[in-house]
């Protein structure tokens, strides 16, 4: 049953670049990375798979990961290239593409590869790694994105944030969210219960988080006074 459930996802797509020859299939499977994370082992160390994420850079080695089903640093994924073979300068120059920011900071990718499965000594903070054998596709898509909150929110978008216990929404922002005149705002934290290290914070303390912009509600309430009304979807505790 987990079987047909997995691979319900899969399908396929024609490749516009080709790996080297020990890895060539007649046809590598499409599968969506959110069915991936949540049912990877039929995965591990298979015939090559296609898959669509949103590629980072960190100190501690890349990751992939897509905003759409981040719920835990499970959901996030190491990624590296495949052992060193004749497409290794392809792959490198595919890499210093990506790093040299042309695409953003998180530069929405297409890829082929492998997915292995680590000890958590291998990877910090991974379980996971995908060997990445071609990359077929580059781009940049801000919906996909975390962006940096610095005092403005839009409908949509996902942010990293630092944030405070609040006594009326029950978090705010450790630094102001900013407003045009007139305007008052109200936060609505979504499902914040499902996260119970966020409701035992205490007056003093603070917490990153990654939250999606799911609702932005702005409606009069007098001649000159607007109500807004943020509903926010917490993706992930850092």
């Amino acid at each position: 049953m987990l079987l047909l459930l997995v691979f319900s996802f899969l399908g396929s797509h024609d490749s516009g670049r080709t790996g080297p020859d020990l890895y060539q299939q007649p046809s590598v499977p499409t599968v969506d990375f959110c069915a991936l994370v949540k049912h990877p082992r039929p995965f591990f160390d298979r015939p090559i798979i296609r898959i669509t994420a949103t590629f980072a850079f960190g100190e501690e080695g890349s990751r992939i990961f897509d905003v759409r089903c981040l719920r835990s640093y499970r959901e996030q994924i190491g990624a590296h290239p495949i052992s060193p073979d004749k497409q290794a300068a392809a792959l490198q120059d595919d890499l210093s593409t990506l790093q040299s920011g042309r695409f953003g900071e998180q530069p929405r990718v297409t890829m082929t590869g492998i997915l292995r499965y680590l000890s958590r000594r291998d990877v910090p903070g991974n379980q996971y790694r995908f060997d990445i054998i071609s990359f077929e596709q580059m781009g940049r898509e801000p919906a996909e994105e975390i962006n940096s909150y610095s005092g403005t929110l839009q409908a949509g978008l996902t942010y990293r944030a630092t944030v405070r216990p609040d006594q009326d929404f029950g978090l705010s922002f450790a630094s102001t969210l900013r407003l045009p005149a007139h305007q008052a705002a109200r936060l609505e934290w979504t499902n914040r219960e499902q996260f119970p290290g966020l409701q035992r914070m205490r007056r003093r303390d603070q917490r990153q988080i990654v939250f999606q912009v799911i609702g932005d509600d702005v409606r009069q309430a007098a001649p000159e006074r607007w109500n807004r009304t943020l509903r926010l979807e917490i993706l992930l505790v850092e």
